[in-house]
């Protein structure tokens, strides 16, 4: 697992079309991983995609975003 519970993170805002990535003056957001997802969406079998639940900055949970879309700002110590 590339991140843990705790880890600060930044991602793109999802589902955002090229009028709305051109019109935002923050794209991206601020947010610490609270859980992995269990959820595979519609993957083929042979993937090994990864997603994770997040709690952004501004107040709202985002659901199942790939671990690839994912920056990590700060690591959790171990």
């Amino acid at each position: 697992m590339k991140f843990k519970i705790g880890d600060l993170v930044v991602f793109q805002k999802p589902h955002m079309s090229s009028y709305e990535w051109q019109r935002d003056s923050e794209p991206y957001l601020t947010a610490i991983v609270v859980e992995k997802s269990e959820h595979r969406r519609n993957l083929p079998l042979w993937s090994d995609a990864k997603f994770y639940n997040v709690h952004a900055a501004n107040g709202r949970k985002y659901w199942d975003i790939r671990e690839d879309r994912l920056a990590i700002l700060a690591k959790v110590k171990d």
